[in-house]
């Protein structure tokens, strides 16, 4: 849903009426659902660049901007709606879609905590990255978080999809900081088959 159609204008009618208004989300807390995860997917047109093999990528310098973007939606929801998020992840398979570099995803992450944090959203999760395969893309970006002590504390979890490459033991070594401490926990956020992983 276009939460910001043009700069400046932020608009939630979209996602209110499909979750909100539906009654999907109340419907969900009152079968038991207890953790309600944001999904985000998707950039705005001004935010994104095309890379010169042709795939779109978060344009260098919008990481900030980003994340202040996604904590304007989650307490907007909240204000308006009633309606409490408690996790948020960054974008929806960032090595795929609309590529974000390891670089960014640790300054989004970085952005994301302040921003949240300023808006009295303290209790609202990070989760990153949100991979489509655990992979050694994903390795990387994990190994990039944990290089940054700030972005590292700033997760309360990694998070990959699992379709044809599933969690292994790679990523399994890769949850523990780099003080073998502040071990985060695993976010399996989509799943199918997967593949020839134990």
């Amino acid at each position: 849903f276009q939460f910001r159609p043009q700069p400046g204008a932020h608009d939630l009618s979209q996602f209110r009426k499909c979750y909100v208004d539906s009654g999907l989300i109340a419907d969900a807390k009152k079968d038991g659902v207890t953790t309600l995860l944001l999904a985000p997917d998707g950039l705005p047109d001004s935010m994104k660049e095309i890379q010169s093999g042709g795939g779109l990528a978060c344009k260098a310098g919008e990481e900030k901007n980003y994340a202040v973007l996604l904590a304007d939606f989650i307490k907007q929801l909240q204000d308006e709606t009633g309606v409490r998020l408690d996790v948020t992840g960054l974008q929806n398979e960032p090595n795929d879609h609309e590529r974000f570099s390891p670089q960014q995803i640790v300054a989004v992450v970085k952005h994301l905590r302040r921003e949240l944090d300023t808006r009295g959203l303290q209790s609202v999760q990070i989760i990153a990255p949100e991979h489509a395969s655990a992979d050694g893309v994903l390795n990387e970006q994990v190994d990039a978080l944990k290089s940054d002590a700030a972005a590292w504390s700033s997760l309360d979890g990694i998070a990959s999809h699992s379709y044809n490459m599933a969690a292994s033991g790679e990523i399994a070594r890769r949850l523990t900081g780099p003080d073998n401490r502040n071990l985060k926990e695993y976010w399996m956020t989509e799943a199918s088959d997967n593949g020839p992983e134990a």
